[in-house]
């Protein structure tokens, strides 16, 4: 432990070299012991040598191979590679030996996510839930996912229950509020929920638009425009955000600005909702 946790230090401080000398110290008196074998691969990643990583922690495996800790160390090491099938299959191997591993789940329910593999993320994020029941977060997760998969109603559901958990999650009123804008749910929750999400989550362009967006549908236009204005301020490139500031503005009685802002949001990702919704905002300008 004393040689682990000395190593420890000197790789706060940057020995990167004498760190890893304490970390082998403590492996030859406790090959098994767990701090240095994370000591060791911690400073391969940090120093960008993931290959080392993984070469030093699949001798580990070698050694131990119904280690679930190691499994979860080499998905770790996969993912700095940008390796996600590799990582997906380590961090399954993790889970498949220890089922009670929440860590384990969670990171397959990620890397599982990022390649689009929506309905094995729910699953993983399932598993994960039953393990910690009362962690708002993982239904937040899950919530993304199912809207990722196009599912909002479960999406909604997940993230009631994680406000129900903690009313003050951010990310889940801020999604939460959005799909009740969306999908005609109540106005004056959303505007509440938006609220929540502003001060959770207050220099974060998605919670300055979901804001503006509620108080759009409120009828409060001019307190939205200021709002939308700094969403897309923060984010210029967002088609979405320009969409909204363009129906503000066309409420506004400015269809100078509003054509303008619906142009851009159709230019800046022409197949997106607000795309098309942009379209028949310009043609009713036309018309009028």
């Amino acid at each position: 432990m004393g040689y682990a946790k000395l190593g420890q230090l000197r790789a706060a401080q940057k020995r990167w070299n004498d760190a890893e000398r304490l970390y082998q110290e403590a492996l030859k008196r406790a090959p098994d012991y767990s701090d240095a074998i994370q000591g060791m691969v911690d400073l391969d990643l940090r120093r960008g040598n993931a290959a080392d990583a993984l070469q030093f922690i699949q001798a580990q495996i070698e050694r131990d191979p119904n280690s679930a800790a190691l499994y979860f160390l080499q998905g770790q090491s996969y993912l700095q590679e940008k390796r996600l099938i590799d990582a997906e299959r380590s961090f399954s191997r993790c889970v498949e030996l220890d089922k009670q591993n929440l860590n384990g789940f969670i990171m397959l329910g990620q890397t599982q996510h990022a390649q689009g593999h929506s309905t094995e993320a729910i699953a993983s994020y399932r598993h994960a839930i039953a393990i910690a029941p009362t962690n708002s977060g993982l239904y937040t997760t899950l919530g993304v996912t199912y809207e990722a998969q196009g599912s909002w109603q479960e999406a909604e559901a997940a993230y009631q229950r994680a406000l129900g958990l903690d009313p003050e999650q951010a990310l889940a009123a801020n999604n939460l509020a959005y799909l009740l804008l969306e999908h005609g749910g109540n106005v004056n929750m959303a505007l509440t929920l938006a609220q929540t999400a502003r001060r959770g989550l207050p220099d974060v362009p998605n919670s300055v638009d979901t804001l503006g967006w509620a108080y759009f549908h409120n009828g409060a236009y001019s307190v939205a425009v200021d709002l939308l204005e700094k969403a897309v301020k923060g984010s210029p490139t967002n088609a979405t955000y320009r969409f909204h500031l363009g129906a503000t503005y066309q409420k506004l009685n400015d269809p100078a600005r509003a054509r303008t802002e619906f142009q851009k949001s159709i230019y800046l990702d022409p197949n997106a909702p607000s795309a098309e919704k942009a379209s028949r905002a310009l043609r009713e300008l036309s018309a009028s």
